[in-house]
């Protein structure tokens, strides 16, 4: 019995440094893909940049139409309630000839 626990001793401290040297090549190995992974999200968040320049510019291009929509918008508003006082208006100073008639 202690022949074999001395040969799985020998066995095990040869394959012991064997092991490690399997782990570290593999830590390395998933460093170097995660640094690839990295590099690859600088460049995409680089290109994104871009994008939201230009989309940015568009913006500020279609502001001017919206302002002017809103100025319509707020002149048309404007008109009606004036149409609606003038209407109201008028159907309250017919309503009072018509009472005065009786």
């Amino acid at each position: 019995m202690s022949a074999l626990l001395s040969d799985l001793q020998d066995v095990c401290q040869q394959l012991i440094p064997i092991l490690i040297a399997v782990v570290l090549v593999g830590c390395a190995y998933a460093l170097y893909k995660l640094a690839g992974v990295f590099s690859a999200c600088i460049d995409t968040l680089n290109s994104l940049k871009g994008s939201v320049k230009l989309v940015e510019k568009s913006l500020d291009k279609a502001q001017a139409p919206l302002d002017s929509v809103v100025k319509i918008s707020k002149s048309i508003d404007g008109a009606t309630d004036s149409v609606v006082a003038f209407a109201q208006d008028t159907k309250n100073s017919i309503k009072n000839r018509s009472n005065k008639d009786e």
